[in-house]
């Protein structure tokens, strides 16, 4: 696990305080799950393709080894 310091607003120190006393569970649990909700949620969403074709199985980060398979010049 990594240590990090975060900056938190006064109302929202206040409430985690209140949350982690009447859950009884400790703030860092609390920070934890909540900011991996956050990330789950706003994960932001790989390429499949380059735009030239519309193939579901065809990655854009594979596409310089399918090229490489597949290409036949003029």
């Amino acid at each position: 696990m990594v240590a990090r310091t975060v900056e938190l607003s006064d109302e929202l120190h206040r409430r985690i305080s209140e949350l982690a006393r009447q859950t009884g569970r400790a703030e860092t649990d609390l920070l934890n799950e909540a900011i991996a909700t956050y990330v789950k949620v706003n994960r932001v969403p790989q390429p499949t393709s380059d735009g030239m074709i519309d193939d579901p199985e065809l990655a854009a980060r594979d596409l310089d080894d399918w090229l490489a398979a597949n290409w036949r010049p003029g």
